[in-house]
């Protein structure tokens, strides 16, 4: 721990992001759990090179000529540069070429030469039987995230604020439909009815929020189940001019119910602290949301969705503990 701190210091450590959103918010979360509070992001814009695959070594041509630039002879090089994604993987292995002191630690596969990393952070779901991996990987539940407990609390006394309902609280959040499985309007029906009759049970108010991955048609019913509805409800349309309060609504449950699309979500869910419980169909099943969520299941950190709030065994299970150990090891081996 002690090199990661010194780094922080110096301000010298570097977070590759760019336009895939869920990979830079994971490099922000792993800097968030290092204490790398004076993190430098540095934002990738790609050239067309960067679609070829990293076996080729483009280097920094993968990136458009600004971009590059700015990465080059800088008066203090970092000490520590952390990439997520195969793209951003390919730009930290040219910079340490360029800087052969920087130590790499990559978030998801890199699609090139492991050795090259201190460390490579993959998600458990993800793991092969078959595969002999090397001793600088690390495997982690889930995305990476993190959560300022401040913030989390702050967000939950201002949506309380605007609510009628003094709880208990059921947050709902909507995923949809991904390349390979579909949210259909069958599906949506059968987590509703699981929702509504925990909520009667519980006597609780239904915080609900859609995502841009939710169909128009499981929308259109949502709606129309609204309208109906005995359970008291708050509901935010994902995209309506409002601010979102989904840090809000993580931090006002008491209990989540989530969709298995997002493993982001789920993570988050399930980092908070709450009874966490995923809507799983069989629609899905051999699918890597699938795979993750089962594994969130059968290890005792949420469960599955049903009509009944069932115990769940070991909440809280997902922390950055672990990884926050074997990145700090690495970093000093």
């Amino acid at each position: 721990m002690a090199r990661a701190k010194k780094a922080q210091q110096k301000g010298g450590v570097w977070l590759l992001v760019d336009k895939y959103v869920g990979n830079s918010n994971q490099a922000r979360a792993l800097a968030r759990i290092m204490g790398w509070d004076h993190a430098e992001e540095k934002l990738l814009e790609y050239s067309n090179l960067a679609l070829l695959p990293n076996f080729l070594q483009v280097g920094l041509s993968s990136l458009d000529k600004s971009t590059a630039a700015l990465l080059r002879g800088v008066q203090e090089p970092p000490k520590i540069i952390v990439s997520a994604g195969r793209r951003a993987a390919c730009v930290a292995v040219a910079l340490k070429k360029l800087y052969p002191g920087v130590k790499l630690v990559q978030i998801m596969g890199p699609q090139c030469g492991f050795h090259n990393f201190s460390i490579i952070i993959l998600p458990e779901h993800d793991r092969k039987a078959w595969v002999r991996y090397p001793s600088n990987v690390h495997f982690h539940h889930g995305a990476i995230v993190h959560f300022d407990p401040k913030n989390l609390a702050n967000a939950a006394d201002e949506l309380r604020k605007r609510l009628q309902h003094k709880g208990p609280y059921i947050t709902l959040l909507l995923g949809g439909s991904t390349k390979n499985t579909p949210f259909t309007i069958e599906q949506f029906r059968e987590l509703w009815a699981h929702a509504s009759a925990c909520a009667s049970t519980a006597g609780a108010m239904l915080l609900i929020s859609s995502s841009r991955r939710t169909p128009p048609g499981v929308l259109a019913v949502l709606e129309r189940e609204l309208r109906t509805s005995q359970t008291p409800y708050y509901y935010y349309a994902y995209g309506s001019p409002e601010p979102n309060p989904y840090l809000g609504m993580l931090g006002l449950a008491d209990y989540m119910m989530i969709t298995a699309d997002s493993i982001s979500m789920c993570s988050e869910c399930c980092l908070t602290g709450k009874p966490t419980y995923i809507y799983l169909p069989d629609a899905i099943k051999g699918s890597k949301h699938w795979r993750f969520a089962h594994g969130l299941i059968v290890s005792g950190q949420a469960g599955r969705l049903s009509n009944k709030l069932t115990p769940i065994a070991k909440i809280g299970g997902l922390t950055g503990d672990g990884l926050q150990k074997a990145v700090s090891k690495a970093l000093i081996d």
